[in-house]
């Protein structure tokens, strides 16, 4: 975190000669240091809705219909507790964080990928970088455990025959190639058209992407 922080104060520094930035009117300077706060922190904040409280998809959605949270359209008795953790998040929280904020010890609900907090198995060792409603990194230490992996892609399968769209599909592939031996290793993910976007104070990400530029017409 420290790192990305540098990294991206030293990109501002060499590009606009400058820390601060003007995003929708608003201006933000990026040397001030970058609010952390937990995913379950963010959610109890903006929606009064401790998720801890509700390991059942069933109940944590009749607790949002309590403090009369509308997400749309969902489909409860096919949608998986971690997808939607995942839209209460973007739908209440995701928009409201503008200035510079890292987010970190998600659900493991939400990291099928992640490996599982040493002293809390219900947390993943994951943050993201988010500013002004973009998810600009994300990256978390990943699972090595075959047996593991494949109990979570097991769920996440099951979920994903019962309607869930977004769960994840059985990977045989990834799991051969993990009962051979993975050393411990961590994902980091970097979305740089997403950070322009931000720093350009663009509408839509598909202005800052390169290939429409240089495709014919």
């Amino acid at each position: 975190m420290k790192l990305m922080r540098d990294m991206v104060l030293f990109v501002l520094a060499q590009t606009f000669n400058t820390t601060t930035i003007t995003i929708q009117g608003q201006t933000i300077d990026f040397s001030i240091e970058w609010d952390i706060v937990t995913f379950k922190d963010l959610i109890l904040k903006d929606t009064g809705v401790d998720i801890d409280l509700f390991p059942d998809v069933k109940n944590l959605y009749q607790e949002t219909l309590r403090k009369n949270i509308n997400l749309g359209q969902l489909d409860i008795e096919s949608l998986g507790r971690g997808n939607y953790i995942d839209h209460l998040y973007k739908k209440m929280c995701r928009p409201k964080l503008v200035k510079p904020t890292f987010l970190i010890k998600h659900p493991i609900d939400l990291s099928p990928l992640a490996r599982a907090n040493d002293l809390n198995p219900a947390l993943s060792d994951r943050f993201q970088l988010v500013v002004n409603g973009a998810e600009i990194i994300n990256a978390y230490s990943e699972l090595v455990d075959p047996l593991e992996q494949r109990r979570r892609l097991e769920a996440q399968a099951h979920l994903k025959s019962n309607g869930d769209l977004e769960a994840m599909e059985m990977d045989e592939d990834y799991l051969t190639a993990m009962e051979y031996g993975m050393p411990p290793i961590s994902g980091w993910g970097f979305g740089i058209e997403r950070l322009l976007m931000v720093l350009t104070d663009s509408d839509t990400i598909k202005d800052c992407v390169l290939f429409p530029l240089t495709k014919k017409i």
